[in-house]
């Protein structure tokens, strides 16, 4: 199960994001990613300030991605002629 989980999160990561963020994604990213994914309970959506066990972890996934992304993003605007073909 965790060799697919890598697997699957390895060539998602390269078809949607893009190949800076698949040439700098570890092991550690994968875990991230699945922390993010355990946050996702419903009734987080209607109540967002309850607590939760994944919280914390879900915190610390998001600033680390956002980190990552903005890393990314901040690089492509420096070269507005080259084209991608990734959802970022």
């Amino acid at each position: 199960f965790t060799t697919l989980n890598e697997l699957f999160t390895l060539t998602s990561c390269r078809c949607l994001l893009g190949p800076e963020i698949r040439d700098m994604w570890s092991k550690d990213y994968g875990q991230l990613y699945q922390d993010l994914d355990k946050s996702f309970i419903p009734i987080l959506f209607f109540f967002p300030d309850l607590p939760h066990p994944f919280a914390k972890k879900c915190l610390n996934a998001r600033t680390r991605f956002e980190g990552l992304f903005k890393e990314v993003a901040e690089q492509r605007k420096k070269t507005p002629e080259k084209e991608y073909s990734d959802f970022l």
